[in-house]
């Protein structure tokens, strides 16, 4: 799976060597996302990585260190 995964990441790669970028994070989400629910991404632009690629950035973009010294200090439930 993850030599599978590794070919179409170095094919992506020569492909379109400017979107170097997505084709790591395509690559790290699709392993992850095989390996764990035993979903069989698309190699380009599947909407279930990009979906979770976005949802990633926009949390780290919100989650500062003030807001997560504040869910640290929080009860967990």
């Amino acid at each position: 799976m993850q030599i599978k995964r590794a070919r179409e990441m170095v094919v992506n790669l020569i492909d379109d060597p400017q979107h170097y970028r997505s084709h790591f994070a395509t690559f790290s989400s699709s392993v992850v996302m095989s390996a764990v629910y035993g979903y069989d991404a698309s190699a380009h632009d599947d909407p279930l990585v990009q979906l979770v690629i976005q949802a990633l950035v926009r949390g780290l973009t919100v989650l500062t260190p003030e807001r997560a010294m504040i869910l640290k200090a929080s009860p967990s439930y």
